[in-house]
């Protein structure tokens, strides 16, 4: 989907966690939380440089390749409804409490045998 966002035209990709949005004319990129407004102004460090966008229509997956040589590359899906990616390991809010809690208690361990 194409959409105008502070008078710049961006690709916008909804992936489980972020909303991508691609300014293919300057071979920029950011991702912002979904849900945040799109059109909240970003500063000239939100945006990121981008060789390549591919994505796959049959898999929902997508690539940003961040160098040239495509040495340096970000994956990951596009978000649909019934999401298979995400199901219900999406980002929450976790307290502090509770990581301590975790960070205390010794791992589980079942040795081999």
């Amino acid at each position: 989907m194409q959409v105008v966002v502070g008078g710049v035209l961006v690709q916008v990709i909804e992936s489980c966690n972020n909303t991508w949005l691609f300014d293919m004319e300057r071979r920029r990129f950011r991702r912002v939380p979904r849900g945040v407004p799109l059109d909240l102004p970003a500063t000239s460090g939100e945006w990121q440089p981008f060789a390549r966008l591919d994505v796959d229509p049959d898999s929902d997956a997508f690539e940003v390749a961040l160098d040239e040589r495509g040495s340096r590359l970000l994956r990951s899906w596009r978000h649909q409804g019934a999401c298979q990616q995400c199901d219900e390991r999406t980002t929450a809010e976790v307290s502090k409490a509770a990581v301590a809690a975790a960070l205390a208690s010794p791992p589980e361990f079942s040795p081999r045998r």
